[in-house]
């Protein structure tokens, strides 16, 4: 199973750490800095705020199909990272590590994505196709989660 790497990183000016920890550890935002394509509905959480053992549950629809993502949190320290990965999902592996480093500008937040793409054929193809995705859904969730924290601090 060939396994590919994402990760992108934005510096939130001003924005406290335990802040941004809090708020991506209450999946309830995740609507808040979704991008609209695809759409993403939040069925199930087990816990707020997210801890070790935590489920979530989500329906992804895409223009075609639609899919349930099963996502369990590996680890969460507060307010340095949470972990999660997919139980049942669209690709065959996806481990995320949401990370929240201190910094004298801000609050420096990292997501770093270990996947594999769904289909055991034409891998490099679909990671084409996958790392568009994510860099199109992570670009807008930093830009949402900057402009909601650089907003309400000012």
């Amino acid at each position: 199973m060939k396994e590919y790497v994402f990760e992108k990183s934005v510096l939130i000016s001003n924005a406290e750490i335990d802040d941004l920890w809090l708020f991506h550890a209450d999946t309830n935002n995740l609507p808040a800095i979704s991008p609209p394509f695809p759409f993403v509905r939040l069925l199930e959480i087990s816990d707020i705020p997210l801890k070790k053992g935590s489920r979530i549950k989500l329906r992804v629809n895409f223009i075609i199909f639609s899919s349930v993502w099963e996502i369990e949190i590996a680890d969460a320290q507060r307010p340095d990272f949470v972990t999660d990965n997919q139980l049942k999902g669209i690709f065959r592996k996806f481990y995320h590590v949401h990370k929240f480093e201190k910094t004298a500008e801000g609050v420096l937040m990292t997501d770093h994505i270990t996947y594999s793409p769904p289909f055991p054929f034409l891998p490099g193809l679909q990671n084409i196709f996958a790392k568009i995705q994510l860099n199109q859904m992570f670009s807008l969730r930093h830009k949402k989660t900057k402009e909601y924290f650089e907003r309400k601090i000012k």
